[in-house]
């Protein structure tokens, strides 16, 4: 994490979970910002799901998470489209 962001993170944007959220949570800024958006590392899992291990650093760093789920935005999906249509390189 720290070859990524070499000093703190001040937004974090999370679809992994797991080991990479504690990384991401280890190193925050203060007042940082970090966003759930899903948890692939957790979905397939035999052991029960765990939550991160530094949520503490939430607290010490003054940081927020929030939660987001993509269906919150399905009344923007045709302005998404318009937007992202022409970033493909395909």
């Amino acid at each position: 994490m720290r070859r990524h962001a070499p000093k703190v993170i001040d937004v974090f944007f999370d679809n992994v979970g797991g080991v990479i959220l504690d990384a991401a949570l280890a190193n925050l800024a203060h007042g940082a910002r970090v966003v759930i958006c899903g948890a692939i590392s957790q979905y397939n899992s035999a052991d029960a799901i765990s939550g991160p291990a530094n949520d503490l650093q939430l607290l010490v760093k003054r940081a927020t998470m929030r939660g987001v789920v993509v269906s919150d935005y399905y009344h923007r999906a045709m302005e998404a489209i318009g937007a992202m249509g022409g970033w493909s390189t395909w």
